[in-house]
């Protein structure tokens, strides 16, 4: 499944929704697909608001 053209366009931040909605849970499920599609295309999990999840491209980081 492809989220976004990275071979197109390459941001240096990515915030993406990665929280799944759900009234049966009292945990927040993290949608696992697309944080590995954006770990599998050189970024990683920065920061997490549980909803949120702020996604740096590893070669942009100091």
């Amino acid at each position: 499944m492809n989220f976004i053209d990275i071979k197109r366009i390459a941001p240096s931040i990515i915030v993406g929704e990665s929280v799944i909605f759900s009234t049966k849970y009292k945990e927040n499920l993290k949608r696992k697909d697309i944080i590995s599609f954006l770990q599998d295309k050189g970024y990683i999990s920065y920061a997490d608001t549980m909803i949120n999840t702020i996604f740096v491209k590893k070669d942009k980081l100091i």
